[in-house]
C-alpha cells in the first residue's frame, strides 16, 4: 500500500475541489458531495476507488447527517463516521497523526460554526486546531488559514440567512488563499 504525504498538496486544486464540495452542500446535493469526496480522495490521497468510495461514504454521512439535524444532532453517529473517516486517511499517510481526535475536533468546529455562541473557541480557532492535528503543528501557525477559511463560511452564512446566492467566486477565492497558507504553513 502506498502512502502519502500529505504536506504535499496543491492548495489551488483542493481550494478548487473544497469550493465544489461547500456548493454540493449548501445546495442539499449529496451525491455532488460523494462525487467530490471520491475524487479529491482518488487525486490527493492516490488510493483506489475503493478506499476512496470508502472514505466519500463515511465523510458525506457525517455531513449530511449534520446537515439534517440542526439541533438534534446525534453526536456518537457522526463522530464514529468522522473517526472512520480519518483512519482511512491515517492508513494512507505517510505522517502520523491522532486521527480519533482530528475526527473529534472536526465535529468541534462544525459546532463551533453552528452555535458559536454556546463555544469558548472561536470560528477560527476551532478550524486551526483541527488542521493542526493532523499536520503536527501548533495550531498558531494555521491562523492565516483559518482566518480565510473562516471568512468564507461568514459569506456563505451571510447568503442563506439573506435567502439569496453566495458569492461562489470569492468563497473560491478565499478558499485558495486559505489552502494556499496551509501548504506554506506546514512544510
Amino acid at each position: 500500500m502506498s502512502k502519502k504525504n500529505l504536506k504535499q498538496f496543491d492548495p489551488n486544486r483542493v481550494a478548487k475541489f473544497e469550493t465544489g464540495m461547500w456548493h454540493a452542500y449548501y445546495h442539499h446535493n449529496p451525491l455532488k458531495l460523494f462525487y467530490l469526496l471520491v475524487r479529491l480522495a482518488r487525486e490527493f490521497f492516490g488510493v483506489n476507488y475503493f478506499i476512496a468510495i470508502r472514505m466519500g461514504y463515511y465523510a458525506v454521512f457525517a455531513a449530511v447527517d449534520f446537515k439534517l439535524n440542526k439541533g438534534n444532532e446525534n453526536q456518537t453517529r457522526i463522530i464514529k463516521k468522522l473517526t472512520k473517516f480519518y483512519k482511512l486517511i491515517f492508513n494512507h499517510s505517510l505522517e502520523s497523526f491522532e486521527y480519533k481526535k482530528a475526527a473529534h475536533l472536526e465535529l468541534e468546529w462544525w459546532l463551533v460554526d453552528r452555535y458559536p455562541d454556546c463555544y469558548s473557541v472561536s470560528r477560527e480557532e476551532a478550524l486551526a486546531r483541527g488542521m493542526a492535528v493532523i499536520f503536527n503543528v501548533d495550531y498558531s501557525r494555521l491562523s492565516e488559514y483559518a482566518r480565510y477559511r473562516a471568512e468564507a463560511m461568514v459569506i456563505q452564512d451571510d447568503a442563506e440567512i439573506n435567502c439569496k446566492e453566495a458569492d461562489w467566486q470569492l468563497i473560491g477565492s478565499l478558499l485558495q488563499k486559505s489552502f494556499t497558507s496551509l501548504s506554506a504553513a506546514v512544510k
